[in-house]
C-alpha cells in the first residue's frame, strides 16, 4: 500500500501523541522487519505479534477511557456554565 504525504504526517503525529501505540508498532516492526532475530516459524512470529497487541491493548484502552472521561467532564462543565448564564423567562 502506497501512502501519501498527508497520511504519513498523520501517522507520525499519531505516533508522537500516543507513545504506547508507538511502542506496540515498533515491537511489531521489529518482529516482522528485516532483522528477524531468533524467530524461525510463522507460528512463533504470529504469537509474538499477538502478545504485543495483548500487552498494549489494556494501556490503549486506559488512555482512551481517560480521554473520554475528560471530554465528558468538559462537556458537563460547559453545560452547567451555559445553564447558569441562561436568561430566566
Amino acid at each position: 500500500m502506497k501512502t501519501n504525504t498527508k497520511e504519513e504526517e498523520n501517522l507520525l503525529l499519531t505516533i508522537r501523541n500516543n507513545p504506547n501505540l508507538a511502542r506496540c508498532f515498533f515491537e511489531m516492526i521489529d518482529i516482522t522487519g528485516e532483522d528477524l532475530g531468533n524467530i524461525e516459524l510463522a507460528d512463533d512470529a504470529e504469537e509474538a505479534v499477538v502478545q504485543c497487541i495483548q500487552k498494549n491493548r489494556k494501556r490503549a484502552l486506559t488512555v482512551w477511557a481517560q480521554k473520554k472521561e475528560n471530554q465528558l467532564s468538559e462537556q458537563a462543565k460547559l453545560e452547567i456554565r451555559t445553564r447558569l448564564h441562561e436568561k430566566k423567562t
